[in-house]
C-alpha cells in the first residue's frame, strides 16, 4: 500500500509538455511525513499559503487538488507555470497530445488507477495542519537551521485528518 498515492503520467514534445493528473482530487503538497519532518521549505509555503502571501504561481502547489490536464508551451514558459489546457488556440496541440499518451499507455498495458490505488494512503485533505501548528513548526525549523538549534521534531498531523475518508462518502465530504 502506498501512503500518498497520486499518479500522473506527462508526454513532452519539442514545444509542450502535456500532463495527465488521473487524481486531480489529490494536492501537489498532499501528506508525506518525510516531506512534512524534513523541508523546512514546505513549512514556509504552508504559512505563506495560509496567509494568502503566496504569487497565484506558487499558491496553485498548495491548492487543495490540482487540474486534470496540464499543458505548457515550454519555450515560452519554461517553468511551466501558465497551463494552456483550456485555451482554445491549444485544442490540436491538446488533442495530438492526448491521442500520443493515449497511445503510449495501450502500448505498456498502463491500467490507469484501479480503485484499490485511488482508496489507499492518507487521506487527501489538505492542508493537513493548522496555522498555528505550522508556524511552530516553521519557527522551529528557523531556530534549527539559522541558529543551531535542536533539529525539529515535527510528528504527524493529528490523525483526524489523515484518516482516509470511505469513497462512497467523499462526494458529501468537504
Amino acid at each position: 500500500m502506498l501512503l500518498w498515492p497520486s499518479k500522473s503520467l506527462a508526454v513532452r514534445s519539442h514545444d509542450y509538455e502535456y500532463i495527465l493528473n488521473l487524481m486531480p482530487e489529490r494536492p501537489y503538497a498532499q501528506f508525506n511525513a518525510y516531506k512534512e519532518s524534513g523541508y523546512p521549505g514546505l513549512a514556509v509555503m504552508n504559512v505563506l499559503h495560509m496567509e494568502n502571501k503566496l504569487s497565484p504561481a506558487q499558491d496553485a502547489f498548495m491548492q487543495p487538488s490540482k487540474p486534470a490536464e496540464e499543458l505548457y508551451d515550454v519555450h515560452k514558459d519554461p517553468d511551466e507555470v501558465h497551463n494552456l489546457a483550456a485555451d482554445p488556440a491549444c485544442a490540436g496541440v491538446l488533442k495530438e497530445m492526448r491521442a500520443e499518451l493515449s497511445q503510449w499507455q495501450q502500448s505498456v498495458g498502463d491500467p490507469g488507477v484501479t480503485n484499490e490505488f485511488r482508496n489507499s494512503g492518507w487521506s487527501a485533505r489538505y492542508p493537513t495542519r493548522s496555522l498555528e501548528e505550522w508556524r511552530r513548526i516553521e519557527s522551529d525549523w528557523e531556530k534549527y537551521v539559522l541558529h543551531g538549534g535542536d533539529f525539529p521534531h515535527i510528528g504527524n498531523p493529528p490523525l483526524y485528518l489523515l484518516k482516509r475518508i470511505p469513497a462512497k462518502s467523499r462526494a458529501t465530504a468537504s
